[in-house]
């Protein structure tokens, strides 16, 4: 029998490439969703247990989530990345099962549906059972990438003599029981992340500096956000002489993502760093704009691993969620955020960003007025002015928010100062459009 010739064969492994993922999509994509979209205020997950776990003094706390509590995290994140989905869960004795549907955008009438079961197991629950669409995927394949990426990320110990963010993890009694080490040893590893990210002495720079400017506060309670950004951002502007702004920018925002979440990352380290005095850091008055605009502007610098690693740790132990509702005032703190992250560290505009921080100590220069935004919006209220978050008026209210987002200058890109900005009627709203509330 004649042996192909290598031609022959580069093709065939060229044509697999090429017929065996578009075989694989085909099969993961179904006609029909097996989940509807959620109504993101029927539930909400506050993530108050996962706060209390890390306030005992260092020792270690278990938190128990139901499948409701599951739901809600996960399609919270959904719509945080923009993903048009929804998951359904139920856990009876040691078992749970998830189904999750996701719209796909360019693929109009079809659906991944994903069908996931995990059991209770010894040392952690394991995968049973995943299949995207009609396509199974092997539970001992995927339980590997699964455990490979929790220690990756710090979740589960990688090194011998290390310890993992997670100490143990069951399915009991219909509920998902996760342990979770102490304080001490998260503040451990968040410090290692940042320090990595940020450089050691960059961090250290600006701890000295926040504690000054914590110290010579007039109040021993509270301080607004204003006045701690024109203090590290005024040395930041002095730094970026010699060194990249945009670096400076993101170790400023580490830190302070890190302060306002309520940990004191160098103090209690190797070494003579002064401790932090404690505040509640307020945005418009309120700590739970701060912690939200601060932690969504550290997610908006995930670039690399290790700065994703550090606010998503940040992340996980202090979810702001008051749980009383759906907040359109949350929301645009989240937005505001994450602008602030993204532009602070693009060359373009880092200079310039230290320049206006460094003068003025007025939230309102990097945070837009939202105390006319409707927020605490339960099930009921919000399915009767909103209906889902795909609604007109649900998108009509985010746009609202990101066009006073863009009106501020700072954010504005440096050759278009010239440009004037249409003024807003009171509501701020273009005339004859309707009010921030939604109705």
């Amino acid at each position: 029998m004649k042996r192909p010739s290598r031609a022959a064969i580069v093709r065939g492994i060229l044509v697999a490439l090429v017929v065996l993922p578009m075989a694989a999509l085909w099969s993961a994509l179904e006609p029909n969703p097996l989940v509807n979209a959620p109504l993101p205020a029927s539930h909400a997950y506050d993530g108050q247990d996962l706060l209390r776990a890390r306030k005992r003094g260092g020792e270690a706390r278990a938190v128990h989530l139901t499948a409701g509590d599951i739901e809600a995290a996960v399609n919270d994140l959904m719509a945080r990345k923009k993903l048009d989905g929804a998951i359904r869960t139920d856990m009876q004795g040691g078992c749970l099962a998830a189904t999750v549907t996701l719209r796909l955008p360019y693929l109009a009438g079809w659906f991944l549906n994903i069908r996931l079961t995990v059991e209770d197991g010894d040392p952690l629950p394991a995968v049973t059972g995943l299949r995207v669409g009609s396509l199974p995927l092997p539970p001992k394949v995927v339980n590997a990438f699964v455990i490979h990426q929790m220690e990756k990320k710090g979740l589960l110990p990688n090194v011998p003599g290390d310890q993992g963010l997670i100490l143990s993890a069951h399915i009991r009694d219909g509920k998902l029981e996760l342990t979770f080490t102490g304080e001490s040893q998260t503040a451990e590893r968040l410090r290692a992340l940042i320090t990595e990210a940020a450089g050691a002495e960059r961090i250290r720079s600006y701890h000295d500096r926040l504690a000054n400017a914590l110290s010579e506060s007039n109040t021993r309670h509270f301080i607004r956000l204003g006045i701690l950004t024109r203090a590290l951002f005024a040395l930041a502007a002095q730094r970026s002489g010699i060194t990249d702004p945009a670096a400076e920018n993101r170790a400023v925002i580490l830190l302070l993502a890190a302060y306002v979440n309520g940990y004191d990352l160098m103090s209690g380290s190797d070494g003579d760093a002064q401790p932090l005095p404690v505040r509640s850091v307020l945005l418009q008055g309120r700590q739970d704009l701060g912690r939200h605009f601060m932690t969504s502007a550290a997610f908006a610098l995930a670039g690399q691993r290790t700065l994703t690693d550090a606010i998503g740790l940040i992340k996980e132990l202090n979810d702001t969620h008051s749980g009383s509702g759906f907040s359109f005032t949350d929301l645009a703190a989240d937005r505001a955020g994450t602008v602030f992250g993204k532009r602070a560290t693009q060359p373009q505009y880092a200079r310039r960003i230290q320049g206006i921080l460094a003068a003025s100590t007025d939230d309102a220069v990097f945070m837009p007025n939202v105390g006319d935004l409707p927020e605490r919006l339960r099930g009921a209220e919000f399915f009767e002015r909103f209906r889902d978050v795909y609604s007109p008026q649900f998108e009509r209210l985010t746009q609202l928010i990101d066009e006073r987002i863009d009106r501020l200058s700072l954010y504005t890109a440096p050759d278009s100062q010239a440009i004037t900005h249409k003024k807003a009627s009171p509501e701020g709203l273009a005339p004859g459009a309707e009010k921030a509330d939604g109705t």
